[in-house]
């Protein structure tokens, strides 16, 4: 018995060693470099999730979109109860403008009022007004007392109201 935990933590460290090592050059900017290490993890450990998951992201980090989507994929296929892994091809396809794609996988991690909620988060994040405003709205319609969203809708318009609120507020003395 001895034998096999201790083969099984050999397994698991080395593991560890090849996604540490990977995650060391990718924060370097060594993406081909820390690549070459998440896929030989991947390949000693075809039936785990998170060396994926960290190729992905690098890929991601590299621009190599395709690449990235088809690891996020293969992580999600082993692992498809783990939320953060939707979140983050969540992340990289509201990156590439995949909205309606982003938002399948967040609701499929969350359910439909936070995935609506995490994708107007992501938006407003990058600025984009009109689709945050639409996307806290839907999340609201789910659940009506979702704090977070109400939170930043008011905010929003508060920093940017509508043409009506805007008369509404100049009538006021």
């Amino acid at each position: 018995l001895s034998s096999l935990t201790s083969h099984a933590l050999g397994e698991h460290s080395h593991l560890q060693a090849l996604v540490e090592f990977g995650r060391l050059l990718d924060r370097q900017n060594r993406f081909e470099e820390a690549i070459v290490y998440y896929r030989q993890a991947c390949a000693a450990h075809p039936k785990e999730a998170s060396p994926q998951n960290d190729l992905a992201l690098c890929y991601a980090r590299q621009g190599s979109f395709p690449a990235s989507l088809a690891a996020f994929s293969e992580a999600i296929k082993l692992d498809p109860n783990n939320s953060l892994y939707r979140n983050n091809l969540a992340v990289t396809l509201v990156d590439q403008n995949q909205f309606s794609t982003a938002l399948v996988h967040l609701i499929e991690a969350h359910g439909p009022a936070i995935g609506h909620y995490n994708l107007a988060f992501l938006l407003h994040q990058r600025g984009k007004f009109d689709l945050t405003v639409k996307y806290l709205q839907t999340a609201l319609l789910h659940d009506s007392q979702l704090d977070p969203a109400r939170q930043l809708l008011a905010q929003l318009r508060q920093q940017n109201p509508t043409p009506s609120e805007e008369r509404n507020a100049a009538a006021l003395p």
